[in-house]
């Protein structure tokens, strides 16, 4: 491989990698987080169903698909809360990005006459 070559596989691979991590941005866990608990805010209980073990159902805070987290969050939006995903609650050893959901209810409104 020619260093032109080289260039442009490394600049095309850049571009692909700011492609496919658009719109996953979201906030890491901290001492913030810590106080919206303080203040009515939940961890949202994920139910999982795994496949491979014998169909067990996990239920935790923290799980590793962007696309059940996004899921769970416009559910609690169709319902009336305020939900956002959360990263970092959970960490591990081989550092795989794990996406929690914290949300409050939205407060109701009342007809003042």
């Amino acid at each position: 491989m020619t260093p032109q070559q080289r260039l442009k596989w490394d600049c095309d691979n850049y571009k692909k990698r700011l492609e496919a991590n658009r719109g996953s941005n979201f906030e890491y866990w901290n001492d913030k987080h810590k106080e919206m608990l303080k203040q009515g805010w939940n961890l949202f209980l994920i139910t999982e169903t795994s496949t491979r073990q014998w169909s067990q159902t996990f239920r935790k805070e923290s799980t590793s698909s962007e696309y059940h987290a996004k899921k769970y969050v416009e559910q609690l939006r169709s319902e009336g809360n305020y939900a956002r995903i959360v990263c970092g609650y959970e960490k591990n050893v081989q550092r795989v990005k794990m996406y929690s959901i914290i949300f409050k209810p939205k407060p109701t409104k009342t007809k003042t006459q």
